[in-house]
């Protein structure tokens, strides 16, 4: 149902989606929240060395500001919605609250559940899904589920429970129908997109996180189909989870299902607070010129900085070419500025400093017990290579795909280094544009075709796969804490 306005009001008016079947069966994925407020960011910056400043500019600023002053909060059966134009800062922001960022120096507050989280803590209890996807291509989608749950259930967790809790997340986000089908790459068809977006919320999900982040769940997907995986994500935050997503651009019934809406654009925030009617309301009178929503009939705003007249239903849309054409127009800053001085970020930042103040400790002591964590996995370095040989190991060898591009890489790079030594020429005449074996070096030294075939026939493959798993610290003896989490930690 589209956006409508109530007569005689100024406010958008999204309906709230009936609970569907599928979003209504997720309750086993809950969680007991560790207070009322699961994760608060306050002022939070973040900046990064400006490479230009030595090299090509020198009246350039030292360092660059991706992240400047946000405030905003995540709560337990709440859906948070990063919403912004192409570089405002989205997926910057997941990376900090997840503490992922290894390099740039970060000021301001971030507390779960009223304490500084540890980064023991932040790998080990949140859940995070990349944009891009990072299954393994010669893996079913119940081996894939099976072979992350082992990496990251605790080890004192039997084989039944294991093999239990991987059927229910099968069976919650409706993946029963491909479970047997190979996930597949570029040259052997599998799964669907929609089906390995969910796959890659499932292997989020395997270990039971308190928070969920979801770095674009619609990229590369079709409107039908973001809205199914959406309606899961939904569910999943009705069930008690806490979930943050970054969203470039929603659809109507997407922009419905959002609970809580924080707008960046240049890294500053432009509405921090409920999703719905409030931030339009705010965006047609920030700043003079901006056109108004209009759910059908005529125009009748003023035109201005750059930004044509919106008539137009779709009220996720509307925000979406009002914050990207204010961002291109240069803009942002003065919006920012304007949301800064609104009674909406004045209430954002009670809501946060109420909040601050009734997380204090004494905290239950299952809370407690989990921001103290001192280790970001449950498993043993000897378990995970147990894991990788048992899962991969023998479905890896068998596979000519896989094993293919690593035998003929390995035996051309031993001929060339033969053919080096031998006398019989060097390595710099080989790469000469006129040699006729220069194209089967390039064949062979293909990176993107298959992963990276150099990296040994057991290990993972490709770099986003070793990324995410290194990331998720699903390999024991990677995640002893170092304390916890450093507002100003800062990287050279």
């Amino acid at each position: 149902m589209f956006c409508q306005l109530r007569k005689g009001a100024r406010r958008c008016v999204a309906p709230r989606p009936t609970a569907s079947p599928t979003s209504a069966s997720l309750f086993f994925l809950s969680c007991s929240p560790l207070s009322r407020a699961f994760a608060i960011s306050q002022d939070l910056s973040y900046t990064v060395k400006n490479r230009a400043h030595k090299k090509n500019d020198p009246d350039a600023p030292a360092r660059l500001a991706l992240l400047a002053g946000v405030t905003m909060c995540l709560q337990p059966g709440e859906l948070a919605a990063l919403v912004g134009p192409s570089g405002s800062g989205k997926s910057t922001l997941l990376d900090v609250l997840a503490g992922r960022k290894t390099v740039g120096s970060t000021t301001g507050l971030i507390r779960y559940a009223g304490t500084a989280p540890t980064t023991a803590f932040l790998r080990r209890y949140t859940g995070y899904v990349e944009q891009d996807d990072t299954l393994i291509p010669n893996l079913t989608v119940a081996e894939m589920i099976a072979y992350t749950a082992a990496l990251k259930v605790p080890v004192t967790t039997s084989k039944a429970d294991r093999a239990a809790r991987v059927g229910a997340v099968i069976d919650q986000l409706a993946l029963a129908g491909c479970r047997g089908v190979r996930i597949g790459s570029v040259l052997a068809r599998g799964i669907s997109g929609g089906q390995a977006k969910r796959t890659n919320i499932a292997l989020a999900l395997v270990s039971r996180p308190k928070v969920l982040f979801l770095d674009e769940p619609t990229s590369g997907l079709d409107s039908y189909t973001s809205n199914k995986v959406m309606d899961i994500v939904a569910g999943l935050a009705k069930s008690g989870l806490t979930v943050c997503a970054t969203v470039h651009s929603p659809t109507s019934h997407i922009y419905s299902l959002f609970d809580r809406l924080t707008m960046l654009a240049a890294g500053r925030v432009l509405w921090s607070g409920p999703a719905g009617g409030e931030p339009i309301t705010f965006l047609e009178g920030a700043l003079p010129g901006v056109p108004r929503f209009l759910a059908g009939g005529s125009p009748d705003a003023p035109q201005g900085a750059g930004q044509a007249a919106v008539v137009t239903d779709n009220a996720a849309e509307w925000l979406v070419d009002v914050t990207t054409a204010a961002d291109r127009d240069g803009q942002a800053g003065s919006l920012a500025d304007a949301f800064a001085a609104s009674p909406a970020a004045a209430a954002a930042s009670k809501e946060v400093e109420a909040l601050l103040a009734s997380n204090r400790p004494p905290l239950p002591a299952a809370a407690t017990k989990a921001l103290a964590t001192k280790s970001a996995t449950t498993t043993p370095w000897f378990w995970g290579v147990w894991t990788l040989l048992t899962h991969r190991g023998a479905r890896d060898l068998r596979d000519p795909e896989f094993l293919g591009p690593r035998i003929g890489d390995s035996e051309y790079h031993i001929w060339r280094g033969w053919w080096a030594v031998s006398g019989r020429g060097s390595a710099r005449p080989f790469f000469h544009q006129k040699n006729p074996l220069l194209p089967l070096h390039h064949f062979f030294s293909f990176r993107n075709l298959r992963g990276r075939p150099d990296c040994g026939p057991l290990l993972p493959t490709g770099d986003k796969g070793r990324r995410r798993e290194r990331c998720a610290v699903c390999w024991g003896g990677e995640g002893r804490a170092r304390g916890a989490w450093s507002p100003q930690r800062s990287a050279s």
